[in-house]
């Protein structure tokens, strides 16, 4: 029986254990409640700054109203869950009162068996000691479950007094803030009604509109369509007189170059072409390669230049704008070029600044040819087209112009230096002895003399040009007719030159070599300009020796001669000063008269009277061509082996020059 009743102190020690770790869970719930009632006061913060914020909808006021009464209603479970742990404590704790008093009434039975058993006294007062001491601790436990008891009620009392303070604060807002939504509800229905009736004043005001509009309309319409049509026919008139003046402008002007080109055959002046280049990587960039050339969309002989905040106006013959194709010269100078084939004597010469495109235009390059290939080509068109009636031979020759020495580049010392010389007869005019004549039938032969003379022309790098040709070039073309059937002979010559290019030393950095030839160059177009000057005002002596440039192009200057020259300038500022130089020397070009052209042509009487004399210099075994007559004087020369694709070539000796 002590054994059972020491168990039973175990079971009621356990018991207070088990109330104490309930006690805890409660105290762990009253915190929990805290933190809840903490959330209701953020969910209430929450809800101030929501209610703060005007215009919103009053579904999301409504949703946060459910969720705070849903989280009333989640609060009010807990609340009920934590009365039911209480009444369970409450179970526990009569549950132990009952076990108490199962002790009391043991241990009075153990009072009355110790009276009977006097020796278990010491042994009973033990238990009775520790039994005291147990009752001591089941009070002790019950007074701190009491307590706890008491703080559980007022945590739980403090926790509801929160919960339904918060939700009567939150109900409270809600209700304000229903409130004054409600209210600016009502205000925008009212603004929107009023919106609504001025809305609908302006539809009636616009219906008013429309029918004073449509009644103006229908007033005015015939009045406007009147007017309309005599607008129109205005309109129409205007521009048709105006395309009728265009075209009489046109065929004035197509009448005036006719005539011009008569007047200038006739008197023989210098005909002058312009050609604009394209810009290139050497004009730079910025305002310096602004253009300053301009067009007339009119009249294609007319072009401007501004320079310095003014502008000049220049008439040449014709302007090719920087879009113009090789092609389109060519087409230009053609039937000039085509009157050699006739007999006449005819020069084209480039001039212009270096860089502006003048052995562009005299040469091009192999997919792009210039005047120069071209020309050749169509000399052996026009002669195959004559084949019929007459015997055609074209013979070429190249030379430059370089540091005032003249090089014959087809010969096989191309830097041995030349003369010009006058011919004993006036009308065989100047030429060079020595120079090398190549006769040329076909396309091949011409590109392999084109390509002979370019490999030996003196050509260099400056700050202006990437290939600056450095030297005066000269094409000169023989053409020789004979007629199978009169055997009246004709001679006619062509000459295309291709001058360097003047250049200022601080623009193109020249040095050394290239500044004596700079120099060299400028001088020898300053001589130029000198005799143009001198023809310009048909001075009695023409200063044409003062160059070897002038001096060679005597015949075609100031001769018997069909004279072009082909003007190239640059479009953009930094060039404005030397585009103004070439377009003032081309203006006095254009003013020199050099007479009527004649026709070069040969009885057959004379003829044969020359082919007899050149026999008695020609031996039987050998072949001899004769390169030139001076007066009273005839010079028979062998001819040399070919070269490869050429069929004939006269070498160099005194009064090297072919004729008939």
């Amino acid at each position: 029986r002590d054994f059972s009743a020491l168990s039973d102190k175990g079971q009621l020690h356990t018991q207070l254990k088990t109330a104490r770790h309930e006690c805890d869970e409660s105290r762990k719930t009253a915190s929990d409640l805290q933190k809840k009632v903490r959330q209701l006061e953020a969910v209430r913060s929450e809800l101030e700054a929501q209610s703060q914020q005007r215009g919103k909808h009053q579904g999301s006021i409504e949703q946060d109203l459910n969720k705070t009464r849903l989280d009333k209603k989640l609060l009010e479970e807990q609340v009920s869950t934590l009365q039911g742990e209480f009444s369970q404590l409450q179970a526990v704790i009569s549950d132990l009162e009952a076990s108490k008093r199962d002790l009391q009434e043991e241990r009075r039975t153990l009072h009355g068996q110790l009276a009977d058993h006097a020796t278990v006294t010491l042994s009973l007062s033990e238990t009775r000691g520790e039994v005291t001491r147990y009752e001591k601790q089941v009070s002790k436990l019950e007074g701190e479950a009491r307590k706890q008891q008491e703080e559980f009620h007022r945590a739980a009392d403090i926790a509801m007094q929160d919960k339904k303070q918060a939700v009567s604060d939150v109900e409270r807002r809600v209700r304000a803030e229903m409130a004054s939504v409600q209210d600016r509800m009502g205000a925008m229905m009212r603004i929107v009604s009023a919106i609504q009736r001025e809305l609908g004043e302006v539809k009636a005001a616009r219906r008013n509109i429309q029918k004073e509009v449509s009644g103006l309309q229908q007033a005015v319409g015939p009045g406007i369509k009147t007017m309309r049509k005599q607008i129109t026919s205005a309109i129409t008139e205007i521009d048709t007189t105006n395309k009728e003046l265009v075209r009489k402008y046109k065929k004035e002007m197509m009448l005036r170059k006719k005539y011009h080109n008569e007047i200038v055959e006739l008197k023989g002046n210098i005909r002058v072409f312009g050609r604009v280049r394209p810009t290139i990587k050497e004009d730079g960039t910025g305002v310096q390669a602004e253009h300053v050339v301009t067009y007339d969309d009119d009249d294609d002989g007319l072009l401007s230049v501004v320079h310095r905040g003014s502008t000049k106006t220049f008439e040449l013959d014709k302007v090719f704008q920087p879009g113009s194709t090789q092609e389109q010269v060519f087409n230009e100078v053609k039937a000039l070029l085509i009157s050699c084939v006739d007999g006449f004597n005819v020069c084209i010469f480039a001039y212009g600044q270096t860089g502006s495109g003048k052995t562009f235009t005299m040469e091009g390059y192999g997919a792009n040819p210039g005047i120069n290939p071209r020309a050749l080509q169509e000399l052996f068109t026009a002669t195959e087209e004559r084949n019929k009636d007459w015997d055609y031979a074209i013979t070429v020759s190249v030379m430059e112009i370089y540091n005032e020495s003249i090089r014959d580049l087809l010969s096989d010392s191309p830097k041995e230096a030349k003369e010009v010389k006058q011919s004993r007869n006036a009308a065989d005019g100047h030429y060079v002895p020595g120079l090398t004549w190549i006769r040329v039938q076909t396309v091949e032969d011409v590109h392999e003399v084109f390509a002979l003379g370019k490999d030996n022309r003196a050509t260099a790098v400056t700050d202006m040009n990437e290939h600056s040709s450095r030297s005066h070039a000269l094409l000169c073309i023989i053409v020789v007719g004979t007629n199978r059937t009169t055997g009246i002979r004709t001679v006619g010559r062509l000459n295309l030159v291709d001058l360097a290019g003047s250049e200022r030393i601080s623009k193109s950095g020249s040095e050394g070599q290239r500044l004596k030839e700079a120099q060299n160059i400028n001088k020898s177009l300053s001589s130029l300009g000198d005799v143009i000057h001198s023809l310009k005002l048909k001075s009695s002596h023409i200063p044409y020796r003062n160059s070897k440039l002038t001096y060679l192009l005597q015949d075609s200057l100031g001769g018997d001669s069909k004279t072009l020259m082909m003007v190239q300038v640059s479009p953009v500022e930094k060039n404005s000063s030397e585009t103004l130089c070439s377009l003032n020397f081309a203006m006095r070009v254009r003013s020199v008269e050099l007479g009527q052209a004649s026709r070069r042509t040969e009885t057959s009487d004379s003829s044969s009277a020359r082919d007899r004399m050149a026999e008695h210099g020609v031996s039987k075994n050998t072949s001899r061509v004769c390169c030139h007559w001076p007066r009273n004087s005839y010079n028979v020369y062998s001819a040399q082996p070919a070269r490869a694709g050429l069929h004939e070539r006269w070498p160099a000796g005194s009064d090297s020059r072919p004729a008939p």
